[in-house]
């Protein structure tokens, strides 16, 4: 399956995604859009798997995530994550941490002052930038290398937990 994350939040879906699993996925019917030439146009993040993400086991192909990187070259970010299940793409200068960067500038917060979370190899030059940075518990043994702290997974409320200790802390 292929799902576009588009520049204004929306998404678009090469196949129908069960209503079930929307919440997980955070979408709703008003940000659900056809996968079109619009909607190709607009978009800013590509994820290729199999089945709903939601619960899913079932890894890629081995060679498809070699094979992506042979054909986009160094034009685009690949990233094989959630254990091998998902391949995410995006522009070179689009990232977690442009993001954040982005958000941070605009407030004017030192680094810092800023705390950011993260498990897979797509989070990793987010959590190695910043001084406050958190990798979950499920992480990856590079995120958890990368980040200042290891909490417990999000199942296991780990944002709370690390959040009470930054917080504390101060």
């Amino acid at each position: 399956h292929i799902s576009l994350h588009l520049d204004n939040g929306d998404h678009a879906f090469n196949f129908a995604l069960p209503r079930s699993v929307w919440g997980p996925w955070g979408v709703t019917e008003d940000n659900v859009v056809p996968l079109d030439e619009t909607a190709m146009a607009r978009t800013v993040k590509l994820l290729f798997f199999y089945e709903s993400m939601v619960d899913f086991a079932a890894p890629l192909p081995p060679t498809l995530f070699t094979d992506l990187q042979s054909a986009v070259g160094e034009s685009v970010s690949l990233y094989l994550t959630d254990h091998g299940c998902t391949i995410q793409a995006a522009a070179k200068d689009v990232s977690k941490l442009t993001g954040v960067e982005a958000i941070r500038t605009a407030l004017g917060l030192a680094e810092d002052e800023i705390a950011v979370f993260g498990d897979d190899l797509n989070d990793l030059p987010m959590l190695a930038r910043y001084p406050v940075s958190v990798a979950m518990g499920n992480a990856v043994p590079e995120a958890r290398a990368a980040a200042s702290l290891v909490t417990r997974s999000c199942d296991e409320d780990g944002v709370a937990q690390a959040l009470d200790k930054l917080v504390l802390s101060r």
